[in-house]
Formats: structure tokens, sequence, C-alpha cells
């Protein structure tokens, strides 16, 4: 009986939708959707060594989007196109040269160290994208231009870092370590860690037990919300080439122009404060993202 009553549901959500297509397809207002890969890094200041070489390097990070498209036409060749997507972007991140690291002991004993630095992360932001353009159609090509809005909903990172330096109180070498990042931004609380893994390291002739794989905010003693701002903004402009009469291939470039990171947060890598507390960074690191699409427009 609950059987007989699906089937009738489903032959009747097909009938309605048999009829709703071409009303629908006489209307101003269209539909449809597009996935496929995005390419993205952050564009920001390098901090520099004494000569002035770049110290931190951005390189792409490659991601997802899938969405739907909404559109209003104007006329057959003009009109706007909205959307709701789920979008990823982010960046690899590269740090090597002088620098400085905290040590923070499971127990809580913290020692700063100065020497060199590899650090190498690999960034990932999700994001609900929306944007807003015109478009015009020329052939089988369509192009836009317009605006967006990103909604930060997830943020990880994961890598590696590679210390080899001297106390700073003792002038005493450390062995070389390696710790790795396994970064929640958005969920990661001040000194949390990571795993049950830990190991040993000599510091000022104390033997200190520190986590292998740190969270995001381990070293802080307190902090102003997160690494990430929860909203991106930017300019938007694309290009489609129409297969058919519905189907689509298509690049969209995603300029940002908001700060991605929050200067309460964000501090330098290259140099503390003579009291060992941070110098944040006062900058503007921005998104750039280049989306290649496949999409069915009905």
């Amino acid at each position: 009986m609950n059987l007989n009553k699906r089937i009738k549901e489903v032959v009747l959500l097909l009938i309605i939708i048999g009829y709703s297509i071409p009303s629908f397809a006489q209307s101003p207002f269209s539909f449809g959707f597009k996935t496929g890969l995005t390419f993205s890094q952050f564009r920001g200041p390098s901090e520099t060594d004494f000569e002035g070489r770049e110290l931190e390097n951005y390189s792409n990070e490659n991601g997802f989007h899938v969405g739907a498209i909404f559109k209003y036409r104007f006329t057959s060749k003009v009109g706007l196109e909205s959307g709701f997507f789920f979008h990823q972007k982010g960046t690899k991140y590269n740090y090597k040269g002088d620098s400085w690291y905290i040590v923070r002991s499971l127990d809580n004993k913290f020692r700063y160290l100065r020497g060199d630095r590899d650090e190498e992360i690999q960034i990932t932001n999700a994001y609900i994208h929306l944007p807003l353009a015109g478009y015009a159609k020329l052939g089988n090509f369509e192009f836009s231009a317009g605006v967006y809005v990103d909604f930060l909903v997830g943020s990880i990172g994961q890598g590696e870092i590679i210390f080899d330096g001297v106390s700073t109180v003792t002038g005493d070498e450390v062995d070389r370590f390696r710790v790795t990042s396994g970064y929640k931004y958005i969920k990661d609380n001040v000194g949390e860690w990571k795993g049950t893994q830990s190991r040993f390291l000599v510091v000022d002739g104390e033997s200190l037990t520190i986590p292998k794989t740190n969270g995001a905010y381990y070293i802080y003693s307190s902090k102003e919300g997160n690494l990430f701002n929860t909203v991106d903004f930017g300019l938007t402009g694309g290009i489609k080439y129409f297969l058919n009469k519905s189907l689509f291939i298509g690049s969209q470039l995603l300029w940002g122009i908001s700060d991605v990171t929050n200067n309460e947060v964000d501090y330098s890598i290259r140099f503390l404060r003579i009291d060992r507390s941070f110098i944040f960074n006062d900058d503007k690191d921005t998104n750039l993202s280049l989306q290649l699409s496949l999409g069915f427009s009905f």
C-alpha cells in the first residue's frame, strides 16, 4: 500500500515538472548548475630578511566548486546571473629563513628560540559563494562581470615546520626538530594540540615533552577571533562557451579585494617584541581564484 502511494506521488511530481518546464522556459527566469575545479592563492606582502629578500611565498592550491545558477533575462542576449555555491579557496604557503619559535611543553612551560625555519602549509578555506553579475551573449559565447560575497564555513591547514636554532636565554643549540601542523582555524582553541603522540626536546638543559602535531593556536596565550575573516568579497568576470543550447564549459576569475586574514591574530614569523609577545601584521592578504567549470542551463 505504501509502495503504491509512493509511486503515485512520484508520477504526480513528474507530471507537475513536465507541465512546469515549458512555462518556466517562457519566463524571464531560468536556472542551472555548474561544477568544476578551482585554482587559488593568496596575494599579499612578504616578510623580508636584512638584505630585502622575501621569506614568504604563496602558490596555487587546488579545490572544487559546485552549486546552482539563477538567471533573469532582460532580453534574449542580456540579463543578470546569480547563484549559490560551495567553493574551496586557499593557498600553499612557504616560509624559509630567519625566524623565532616558541616551544610550549605539554605542562605549559615556554621556551623561546631563534634560528632557521622551513615551514610549508597547505591552507584550504571553504566558503558559501554568492555572486551577482551582468551577462551578455554573443553567438555561443556568454560574457559576465560583477561582484561576489563569500561566507567562510570551514578552514584547515596541513603541513610541517622544521626548525634549527638556539635558546634566546642561554644561546645553547637546540637539536633540529620537526612539528606537524594539523590546523582547524575555526574550531581550534588556544593551547590545543592534536593526537596523543609527543616527543622530547632538550632546551636550556631541560627535557621538555612537546606535541608532534600542533593545533592552529597552540603557542598562543590568548587570541581575538580566528585567523581567517568570516566574510570575503571581490570582483568577478567570466566567459562561457555553450556546446549546445544548454551544456556549457566556462572559466571565472574571482579577484578578492577584502583582507582574508584577521590582523589581530596574524602574527609576524620574522620577529617577536622585546617582551616576547607577538607582533601582529598590519597588512592585507587577498584571494585570487580561477574556476574551470562544466555546467548545464535549463
